[in-house]
């Protein structure tokens, strides 16, 4: 992904934090501006991933290119056939690469040491 994103929404990094008091959080980031955009939900299946990732499209179409991790939410062929549907370059890191998706990667981010902070540690980003 070296790559610089030239317009927004051309490229976007999804990630999971949580869960944080019983409530996940879908961290979706603009490549191109840094704009992050989170939605918090009671879980993150592929179904929950998806249904999100429609209503931020709907609001700023959709991207050329998708980047996530591995996890079960992105190889599902339910996310596949959304990405397939909409147009989308679905692009997943390798596996113990989490750097390769820095732009939504929670771990280290100041405001997740807050949230540790401020929770005795409780906030988990999801594997």
């Amino acid at each position: 992904m070296s790559k610089s994103a030239q317009e927004v929404w051309e490229r976007i990094h999804v990630d999971f934090a949580g869960p944080l008091h019983g409530t996940y959080y879908t961290v979706v980031v603009n490549a191109m501006s840094k704009w992050p955009e989170i939605v918090d939900s009671d879980n993150i299946t592929a179904g929950t991933t998806v249904k999100l990732l429609k209503e931020l499209f709907a609001r700023y179409g959709n991207p050329k290119t998708l980047v996530s991790d591995n996890g079960t939410q992105f190889t599902s062929e339910l996310f596949k056939q959304m990405c397939e549907d909409r147009g989308v370059t679905h692009v997943r890191i390798p596996p113990y690469h989490p750097q390769s998706n820095g732009q939504a990667e929670i771990r280290g981010h100041p405001g997740e040491r807050n949230q540790e902070a401020e929770t005795g540690g409780e906030l988990n980003p999801s594997p």
